[in-house]
Order: C-alpha cells, then sequence, then structure tokens
C-alpha cells in the first residue's frame, strides 16, 4: 500500500528541497512527488495548512468545541457516533441543535444529519431516538437522523443475544463532528461521561472544505442502508432493508459498491501541477468495514507495523487492548520500538458494571498478560513496552498511533480516529480513522504533546503487574474470555 514507505525517510521526502533522501543501507534520489503520487493511488489526500490543526487535550475542550461548532454553523451539521447519551450535557448538545435550527431563517441553507448506531441507540426506555426524535418532529426539512443496523444481527440473534451484548456483531463505529468546514476528528461518543472524565483524542481541522465533503458523503453512504428516524419514533428502511434475509447479499454488494466508490482515489497525473500540495501537511481517511471487505485502514496499519524500522519508534494507544493476531505478528516481527498504551481495569468504563458486564475489564486483563507474557518468552521486553493508563477518576477510551522516523525527537505521522485495532474494529465494525503526516515543527510538537500527556498517567506492566491481588483473574473468566476474543 504505502511501497514507498518501506525505503525511504519520510520526512525528508515530504520537505520542499526535493534532495537526496535516505534509504535502507543506501542513498537513491527520490522526490515527495514520487511518495504523494504514492500514497494518493491508494487513498483520498486532502492538502491542509498545520496552522488549521488543533490538538485538544480534555474532554471539557471536546465538549465545549462541540456545541460551538453547532451554533456557529451556517450550512451542514454531520455528526457520526456510536450513540448519544440521555443525561443533562447531553440535552444541553440538543439544545443547541434546536436552538440554532430555530434561529435560522427562511434562506439559510442549514442542514444536520445525525448518524448513530440503531442497537445501542435504541437501547432502554430512555435512548438515543428519544432525544433526537423531538428535533426531528420540529424541523423535518432540516433535520435527519440515520440509525445503521448491522444485516448479521437477525431477528434470532436478537432473541438469542441478551440486549447488552448484541451489538458486539457488529455496529456503527465511525466518531466525527463536520461543522461547516471544520472538521473534529476523535474516538469519543456523545455522553456525559466522554465531556468530563473518560479520556479520548481530539483533532480538530478548521477550513477543509474537501475533507469535509468527503466526510458528508461518506456518512450519506452509510446512511443509504440504515434506517431514518420517523417523527412518530418509527424506523423506516431504504431500498434495502438491513434485516432482510432474501436480500442481505444484495444489501451487503450495494454497501460494498457505494462506499468503494467514494473512497477510490482520484487519478493524480501531475502532481507538481497541483498547488493545493505546497503545503507541509497531508490527511489520509482510511475507511475499515470488514464484514462489507472494505479493507484500506487494516492495509495501511499493516504496513506500518511491518516497516517499523531499526530507531523507529511507534506509540500505539487502545481504549481496549485487543490486538489482532496479525497487528500482534507484525509488531514482533519489526525493528522497531514499541510503547503501547491500554486502560488498566480501574480506567476500563466496564469496571463495576452490573451482571456479566463487570467481568469484561478481567477479559483484557487477561488479553494484556498473555500479550507480555509472549513479549517475555520471545525477549521482547526491551524493544516493546505495555504500558496501562490509570488515573484516580478517570477511564480511558484514547486510541490511536504516533509515529516516529529513526532517531527523531518529534513525530512525523499520528493516527486518529475510531478503531481499537481489535479483531472487531478489523472485522465487524464500521471504523474511520485519518492518517496526519506533517513536518511542520510546530505541528510535531502538539502531537508530541498529546501523546505525552496521555502516557504520563501510565505505568509500565511487568511480571510483578499481575502477582498483584487485584490482577487476580478467575479460571471462568480466562476460559470465557478465550471463547469470545474476537467479539471485544
Amino acid at each position: 500500500m504505502l511501497r514507498a514507505w518501506r525505503r525511504v525517510n519520510l520526512l525528508h521526502c515530504l520537505s520542499c528541497d526535493f534532495s537526496t533522501r535516505m534509504f535502507m543501507g543506501s542513498t537513491e534520489a527520490i522526490s515527495a512527488d514520487t511518495l504523494l503520487i504514492d500514497l494518493a493511488r491508494h487513498a483520498p489526500i486532502f492538502p491542509v495548512k498545520s496552522s488549521n490543526i488543533s490538538v485538544l487535550h480534555e474532554p471539557c475542550q471536546f465538549y465545549d468545541t462541540l456545541k460551538a461548532g453547532i451554533l456557529k454553523s451556517e450550512r451542514r451539521i454531520v455528526m457520526a457516533a456510536l450513540y448519544l447519551g440521555t443525561d443533562r450535557l447531553e440535552r444541553e448538545l440538543v439544545d443547541c441543535f434546536e436552538s440554532r435550527l430555530k434561529d435560522c431563517g427562511v434562506d439559510c441553507p442549514l442542514h444536520v444529519h445525525v448518524l448513530l448506531d440503531c442497537i445501542r441507540g435504541s437501547r432502554g426506555t430512555d435512548n438515543s431516538r428519544l432525544m433526537l426524535v423531538p428535533l426531528v418532529k420540529s424541523h423535518m426539512e432540516r433535520m435527519r437522523v440515520s440509525l445503521y443496523h448491522t444485516p448479521v444481527l437477525n431477528q434470532l440473534f436478537k432473541y438469542i443475544i441478551p440486549e447488552k451484548f448484541n451489538e458486539t456483531v457488529g455496529l456503527q463505529h465511525i466518531k466525527i463532528f463536520l461543522f461547516d468546514d471544520d472538521l473534529l476528528v476523535s474516538g469519543a461518543n456523545l455522553s456525559e461521561s466522554y465531556f468530563t472524565n473518560r479520556q479520548d483524542r481530539y483533532i480538530l481541522i478548521r477550513e477543509c472544505p474537501e475533507l469535509g465533503d468527503f466526510c458528508e458523503q461518506l456518512v450519506n453512504a452509510v446512511a443509504a442502508h440504515s434506517y431514518s428516524l420517523q417523527p412518530d419514533n418509527s424506523l423506516k428502511a431504504g431500498e434495502i432493508d438491513p434485516l432482510s434475509m432474501w436480500t442481505r447479499t444484495q444489501f451487503a454488494e450495494s454497501f460494498r459498491l457505494s462506499v468503494q466508490k467514494l473512497i477510490k482515489p482520484k487519478p493524480i497525473t501531475d502532481i507538481k501541477a497541483d498547488k493545493r500540495l505546497n503545503t507541509d501537511t497531508w490527511i489520509y481517511p482510511f475507511v475499515q468495514m470488514g464484514s462489507y471487505n472494505v479493507r484500506q485502514d487494516q492495509r495501511m496499519m499493516s504496513e506500518l507495523l511491518r516497516h517499523s524500522l531499526p530507531g523507529c519508534r511507534t506509540l500505539l494507544a487502545s481504549g481496549y487492548f485487543n490486538l489482532t493476531d496479525d497487528y500482534v505478528n507484525l509488531i514482533m516481527r519489526s525493528q522497531g520500538h514499541y510503547r503501547i498504551l491500554a486502560a488498566s481495569p480501574e480506567a476500563n468504563g466496564f469496571l463495576g458494571a452490573n451482571g456479566a458486564a463487570g467481568h469484561i475489564p478481567y477479559a483484557y486483563l487477561h488479553i494484556a498478560r498473555w500479550f507480555h507474557n509472549r513479549l517475555v518468552c520471545e525477549q521482547q521486553t526491551s524493544r516493546v513496552l505495555l504500558e496501562e493508563y490509570t488515573r484516580d477518576g478517570w477511564t480511558f477510551h484514547g486510541k490511536g498511533m504516533w509515529y516516529y522516523l529513526p532517531y527523531d525527537e518529534l513525530p512525523v505521522l499520528t493516527m486518529v480516529g475510531s478503531s481499537n485495532y481489535g479483531y472487531r474494529s478489523v472485522e465487524r465494525d464500521l471504523e474511520l480513522q485519518f492518517a496526519i503526516i506533517t513536518n511542520n515543527p510546530l505541528l510535531q510538537q502538539e502531537l508530541k504533546k498529546e501523546h505525552e500527556h496521555l502516557f504520563d498517567q501510565a505505568s509500565i506492566v511487568t511480571a510483578d503487574t499481575f502477582k498483584r491481588p487485584d490482577r487476580q483473574i478467575h479460571w471462568l473468566q480466562s476460559l470465557v474470555t478465550r471463547m469470545i476474543w474476537t467479539y471485544l
């Protein structure tokens, strides 16, 4: 996928002088144009001014940016998330929608489109649908709510699998928030804990109309294969009902083709003539919808992990640490150094939950112990560090990657978005990540500050970690984890 990355110092490739580039073991002349064309053959490319990118650090900043974005938008608001919560802060967010829609005059072109997961958004007697249906009823011409429903979860599975667990078979997990031409990218959901004390990542990209158009079109493609929320809180299917057994193959093919058409790279015959590329920062969106055989993000991640060179540093974070076997094997076989950040059991959002959900933190603890044991067995503990995020009164939901070229002091690339890099992210859910590549020192310093803010709350996992009384795992928890790990 990123063939040039196998041999090239990316930071030098992105510089403006087009000088001689460093290859693995040799030098050879290569221009930045070559790299950019190579990337553009595999994914859309969006040049962005580094000064238009802001890294947010706290959940309250995320919430304030959402409210400000809603209240200032004049043309479009497009939001995609897993669900919308029902507490006070979420109601204030809905009030912002109501206020902005009321303030818009007849000539205002503003339209609002919210995409959520149908199963998660319909759970319980007080849910996302009930939060949004008054807006749909009052502003039918401007307000649209789409609810994606995986075709895998048919009526039989719904009967067999308990309500709180049936979403594990596949859901809408994309997290993007578009206000006119300003895009806020995160892995956070729209509920109160994510606005207060649940740590995630948040990057605001301003004045990016083409990237905004792409995100809106992607949401529309998913929405075309989703249910529409009606003013009476009923759901209306599109041309193809995802739950119709007779059309499931047709539905999947239609879904795949609509997304593939959108993410197909546009041909670039002469990149030097494209003045938009006279910038220091590029953004590539990578879509992952494994159930529809759309695997951009998986290929991108595999290439990055496979070609981590000696001296390279990769920092990886996941709120739910459950790397696929392929990702683990690539990390073990690579030559770079890794720091991997996962939530401690205390920072797992399921800790203390009622019923079976309360055991989920220990399932992830079992996976972390297995991974650490493999590091020990293969003598990789000095090259690959596993770390736990722990912060009093906080949970951890952060995810993404920061990539350093050999012996560099600042990161040249970050991956930010919805993926947790586990089996569910790769095979079951709808995911979207953005690769941000930059050689701007100020933005690089901000990205470094971002991961330092997260990793400063971490402690290194050692063999002694799993000997602590609060890290003991019941044999039954281990057994069940082995049975259900692809659903975590």
